[in-house]
């Protein structure tokens, strides 16, 4: 919108400067350059600094650009587009490089309009108006740019929240259970060594195992409770700024449109003193009132009697028409800027209209003719766009910055949430299962020396892979499979005491990759902690049956501890909840409950077509869909 306002701004003033058979060949230039400025603000500098080759061809393009009408047109040139390459130097070369290009291209502009023969008042014009088209360019493209980078790295920031999460988790993982369950192989290979020749000494190794193993499950449920709970706030360095930079090309552009007004006051008057001097007084009694405006609106607070301050900023603005004539016309482009800034919705539009409309009034009395009407009108709502511009993405940028961290801060309790449930799933059974088989080893020490050899060689082997399952909880890489988790059940059931009966269907009817066998084997594994925790089986049946394109696992044990002598109940805690969870994402469903007469079943069904579809569902342990959509 500010390029095609700025476009009729330039070919109004060059039809009504330049001579009529200039018009045709003039326009045909002015919109080559416009068309290069518009490649520049559609394929410029976005998140990654253009090559140098591009750099170098589009200044060079435009370098050729103002200055070849010059050399052609003459004096009969109006249009000032060293402000182009001024914003385009800005944007493409790095400071102070391009400070000081852009210094020697307003220079340059003004020394070729003087050699021209250009009296010095319209010189400084011609430098004041290039300085700020050049800003205002700038301005734009960059804020514009700067929310369009916020966009696009939401997901890469919810990513580098979710695996900072990740990070201090696997810290937390490493100094808690890290040095236990190096204690737990330690000592599982010394009780092993010490068996043949001090059985006491061994035994006294494995009571120190199941010890360990037991506050190391206390362990794991602090941290599975910690990771359930609030995360801290953190200060992410390099916030929004852009605010200040919006402030700055506001004061510079109001400085430089007053400073413009009271030149063409001047240049009108003759060079008469006392109209210069009430002309810079009302001048800078409007641009007050601008920058008090905008620079409480970017403070995020209303401005207090704004609806007063509009009012005398707009009667400074009009009133002085009849004093300075027409070359106080554009100084309405201030007015349109604050009467954005201070109304809202879509009343700041009508009135927006109705200024403009207002100040043509005037102009239509005094017959200025129909291009004085044009640029009039074009420069005004040109100027007014550009301040609400430089005050509304800010503000974007700013809501675009929120919204990114809340969705970071969302991925991370997400991540902290998936983490939490998968130290409790996967860690828990590994523990339980480290003290019932040193307890049993212990047991066996002086009954059977062989048989509790091999359990305490399991142990160690136990205690390597939970350590290495510890790991993979936070490296989100871990991914279970239905029939190791029945060996392992099996396994750990055994060693408890319990006669096991495991059914499972034919790879055929449950391929072992799918997202249902991975969910499966984490109910299995869950159920099988629960058991051991909560209830000393004599007999446990493990049946998986798929029918009718349902898949059910059906876990069922006896000799369930009442709560009275444990002290919570078998379905009180995180387990089920998060395994219904788990069920719940591929459209299944969870129950579980006892029979009253010592025995505890859990029944889990799940869609055998979830694990075939094309929604996003999880294919491991680990993973599991945002809540949201990014």
């Amino acid at each position: 919108m500010y390029l095609v306002l700025m476009l009729q701004t330039r070919l109004v003033k060059q039809a009504e400067t330049g001579p009529a058979h200039m018009l045709p060949s003039a326009t045909i230039v002015i919109f080559g350059i416009f068309a290069v400025q518009w490649l520049l603000v559609l394929y410029g500098p976005r998140s990654q600094r253009p090559r140098r080759w591009v750099i170098v061809t589009h200044l060079a393009t435009q370098t050729a650009l103002a200055l070849l009408p010059l050399l052609v047109f003459g004096n009969d040139w109006y249009p000032v587009v060293g402000g182009f390459l001024a914003g385009s130097m800005l944007l493409l070369l790095r400071p102070p490089l391009s400070w000081l290009m852009v210094a020697l291209v307003t220079a340059g502009e003004g020394l070729l309009r003087y050699h021209q023969g250009w009296s010095a008042v319209d010189v400084s014009f011609c430098v004041v108006a290039t300085v700020n088209t050049g800003i205002a360019m700038y301005a734009i493209t960059r804020l514009s740019g700067f929310v369009r980078e916020l966009h696009a790295t939401r997901a890469q920031f919810a990513a580098a929240a979710a695996a900072r999460e990740r990070l201090e988790a696997a810290g937390s993982l490493r100094a808690v259970l890290g040095a236990a369950l190096t204690r737990v192989e330690e000592l599982s290979r010394r009780a092993r060594d010490l068996l043949p020749v001090d059985p006491a000494a061994a035994r006294d190794d494995l009571d120190e195992v199941a010890r360990t193993s037991r506050q190391a499950a206390t362990d794991v449920r602090s941290i599975v409770g910690a990771l359930q709970g609030p995360s801290r706030r953190r200060e992410r360095p390099g916030r929004v700024t852009q605010s200040r930079l919006a402030w700055t090309i506001l004061v510079i552009m109001t400085v430089g449109f007053a400073a413009e007004q009271v030149i063409n006051v001047h240049a009108g008057s003759g060079g008469s003193g006392r109209a210069t001097a009430a002309a810079g007084a009302v001048a800078a009694a409007i641009s007050a009132l601008m920058l008090r405006h905008t620079s409480t609106l970017l403070r995020r607070k209303t401005p207090r009697f704004g609806a007063w301050t509009l009012a005398a900023q707009v009667l400074l603005v009009f009133g002085p028409f009849a004093l300075f004539g027409p070359e106080w016309a554009t100084m309405a482009c201030l007015a349109t800027g604050s009467v954005l800034l201070v109304s809202r919705g879509r009343r700041a539009w009508i009135m927006f209209a109705l200024t403009i409309a207002a100040w043509c009034v005037p102009a239509l009395w005094a017959s200025h003719g129909l291009l004085f009407y044009l640029y009039t009108c074009a420069i005004s709502v040109q100027i007014g766009v550009v301040v609400y511009a430089l005050y509304r993405l800010p503000m974007l940028a700013r809501e675009v910055d929120v919204a990114r961290e809340r969705l970071a801060r969302m991925a991370a309790l997400h991540e902290r949430l998936r983490i939490s449930r998968d130290v409790h799933d996967l860690l828990g059974l590994g523990l339980s299962t480290i003290t019932v088989k040193a307890e049993l080893a212990r047991r066996l020490v002086t009954v059977d020396p062989v048989r509790a050899a091999e359990e305490i060689g399991e142990l160690a082997d136990l205690a390597e892979r939970s350590r290495a399952e510890a790991r993979a909880v936070a490296a989100d890489d871990r991914a279970l499979a239905l029939r190791d988790e029945a060996v392992s059940a099996r396994a750990a059931l055994a060693a408890a005491g319990a006669d096991v009966h495991v059914d499972l269907p034919d790879e055929t009817e449950l391929p072992p990759s799918s997202p249902v066998d991975g969910v499966l084997a984490a109910v299995l594994r869950e159920s099988v902690t629960n058991v051991l925790r909560h209830a000393h089986p004599e007999h446990c049946a493990v049946t998986v049956t798929a029918q009718a394109g349902v898949v059910r696992l059906t876990v069922h044990n006896d000799g369930v501890i009442p709560p009275s002598f444990t002290g919570s109940d078998p379905g009180s805690g995180k387990g089920l909840s998060n395994l219904t969870a788990r069920t719940g994402a591929l459209g299944g469903s969870l129950s579980a409950g006892t029979d009253g007469k010592g025995g505890f079943t859990l029944v889990a069904e799940v869609p055998l077509a979830a694990g075939t579809g094309t929604r996003d569902v999880p294919r491991h342990m680990t993973d599991s869909p945002l809540p949201f959509r990014v």
